[in-house]
């Protein structure tokens, strides 16, 4: 009986002990998960900063992350009796740019002769929206010079936002 009331003493003992010291691992637990989350809450803060930076410096230097593919389409718009052929510059200008927005692109045109002279320029501006990482169909109603055989094309300039 006297074993039988030891180990009871015993496992007592053990139970209070062991329920005290979970408290306080607990307690340090809880102490260091708050900390991170103040941490965390610290990093984001730098992580904003930066992306207005980034998006500064691709609105400074747009132009270098709008890239194309374009050409010209010959269609006839006349009636059945009536021919009428009107060019059209049409393609895709896709914004590279991590965060900035592009507007009023300025397409400079440079008309190509069958000798590869320059027979003639023209600008075109497209007045839309390109935005980070997408891209944009456009089709402009142009009038090339007679006699072209290709062209040429770069971009002028872009507005950044």
């Amino acid at each position: 009986m006297k074993i039988k009331i030891v180990l009871i003493v015993l496992i007592v003992i053990a139970a209070i002990l062991g329920y005290y010291i979970g408290i306080s691992i607990g307690y340090n637990n809880g102490f260091e998960v708050a900390n991170r989350k103040n941490e965390f809450k610290t990093l984001t803060q730098p992580i904003d900063s930066l992306k207005e930076q980034l998006k500064r410096r691709e609105i400074k230097a747009i132009i270098s992350f709008i890239h194309g593919k374009a050409g010209t389409r010959r269609v006839d718009e006349g009636g059945l009796f009536n021919v009428k052929y009107v060019y059209y510059f049409e393609g895709s200008l896709s914004n590279e740019a991590a965060v900035a927005m592009a507007k009023d692109v300025r397409i400079k045109m440079d008309f190509i002769s069958k000798t590869n002279s320059i027979i003639g320029s023209d600008e075109v501006t497209i007045y839309d929206y390109i935005g980070p990482g997408k891209s944009l169909n456009f089709k402009q109603r142009i009038n090339p010079p007679g006699g072209f055989e290709s062209l040429n094309f770069s971009i002028v300039s872009a507005i950044g936002e």
